[in-house]
């Protein structure tokens, strides 16, 4: 299954993979918790999806090719890489 984020909005993203229910919509002011990070969705397209260099760029072949453009909330802990 493929998460189905939305644009300018912030979600919990789990460091080690995870269950899909492990990724929840938050407010961007969230603190995270243990072993995630808040990412806010910056742009949504399809898997040919290009980024900034300051944003990560997460895509998924299936159900249907999407990409999302991500950036880490200032006030998240841990690193996101991509």
């Amino acid at each position: 299954m493929t998460p189905n984020f939305a644009t300018d909005t912030c979600y919990q993203i789990p460091l080690n993979g995870g269950e899909l229910a492990d990724y929840r919509e938050v407010e961007c002011s969230t603190s995270p918790v243990e072993n995630t990070i808040i990412a806010k969705t910056v742009s949504r397209g399809d898997g040919s999806i290009t980024c900034p260099g300051d944003q990560t760029r997460w895509t998924f072949t299936q159900p249907a090719s999407i990409g999302y453009c991500l950036t880490e909330d200032v006030t998240a802990a841990g690193e996101f890489g991509g």
